[in-house]
């Protein structure tokens, strides 16, 4: 995965989860066609929920259509049940939803949530095969996990990005606008080549499985982006644990690396950093300590942990180990154990 992949990867499922987003699905529908013809529509009737339009399907009594839909729906179920259809949402075929269909002229029932869209048009063309009449339904949220104004900061077009004039929608001020609306001030060729690197990561991380392609609108300005699907928020919670444990086993190396501390005005070697040591604080005494194995014969007390400046100085000479102005080590003074040992 490419790194401006990744990144709106990331960002993307740290709105999913702080907005507590659930991940694109789909179903398999299976349509049972309502067994009543068309009638004209004249002057009067009123047709199912208020649809006027001479291009929807109609019937001369709401009851009757129910009746028709309910007995549809009955034959449907058990024709599932006779062909050992699985897969079902037993929900979904008892109930005559959503009435958008029962407006077309037809009941239906539909499959559990699929996760992969894959795995949606394998299942609808296994029914397809079976005689069913078939269709995919995607369900999506209103609204994106990522928009391209928002992975436009993410670009190198970053600094060029302006969001006053769209409205804000949704958790956080999130501004939910496109490439266009966002760059509308800058030459079309600067605009082009942004639209290019969002879609290029949108459309990549939607091929792997990873993320859904939304487009919309928020009033009256345009808007497109990206949701995740299951898999997606999967991948970028594995990125984050990896980066996080990378980070750890940083650090840990980090503390576990010694050097040796050669003073800078006799060149004797005879302290070394401990694992608290941080090259970009100050120091202080718990960050160095005596070589093993070295007698304290000479020297009166061990460095305190508060002690810094002026009071870091040389077992051997006395002379003092750290820059008088920021309380660190001057160039030259610590030396990598390995190369002090190879000597």
């Amino acid at each position: 995965m490419k790194k401006i992949g990744q990144s709106i990867l990331l960002v993307a499922y740290e709105n999913h989860t702080r907005e507590r987003r659930s991940p694109a699905h789909w179903r398999v529908g299976i349509r049972a066609h309502i067994s009543q013809d068309p009638v004209e529509l004249s002057a009067g009737i009123r047709l199912i929920n208020g649809i006027y339009e001479n291009n929807w399907l109609r019937f001369n009594d709401i009851n009757t259509t129910k009746n028709l839909a309910e007995a549809a729906k009955i034959k449907l179920g058990q024709y599932l049940r006779s062909h050992h259809i699985e897969d079902i949402e037993p929900g979904r075929t008892r109930n005559i939803q959503p009435e958008i269909f029962l407006k077309l002229g037809y009941v239906f029932a539909t499959s559990k949530k699929l996760y992969e869209k894959l795995k949606a048009d394998a299942l609808m063309q296994d029914w397809k095969k079976r005689g069913l009449d078939c269709c995919i339904i995607p369900e999506l949220p209103e609204c994106a996990d990522l928009y391209a104004s928002e992975a436009l900061a993410l670009t190198k077009y970053a600094d060029l990005v302006k969001t006053d004039h769209l409205v804000a929608k949704g958790h956080q001020g999130r501004v939910a606008g496109s490439v266009e609306l966002c760059l509308m001030d800058e030459d079309e060729d600067i605009i082009a080549k942004a639209r290019k690197a969002t879609d290029t990561a949108f459309q990549s991380l939607e091929k792997q499985g990873l993320a859904v392609q939304m487009k919309g609108y928020n009033l009256c300005f345009k808007w497109d982006g990206i949701t995740l699907t299951k898999r997606g928020a999967v991948m970028a919670q594995k990125v984050k644990d990896a980066a996080y444990q990378a980070f750890l086993t940083e650090q840990a190396a980090k503390a576990e690396k010694q050097c040796k501390i050669k003073c800078p005005s006799c060149g004797e070697i005879r302290l070394q950093t401990t694992s608290l040591f941080r090259s970009d604080k100050a120091v202080t005494g718990i960050m160095i300590e005596l070589l093993p194995g070295l007698s304290q014969t000479g020297w009166s007390a061990k460095f305190g942990p508060t002690d810094t400046g002026e009071a870091i100085v040389c077992p051997n000479c006395n002379s003092v180990l750290l820059d008088h102005d920021s309380f660190r080590f001057s160039e030259g003074v610590l030396v990598d154990t390995e190369d002090v040992e190879a000597a």
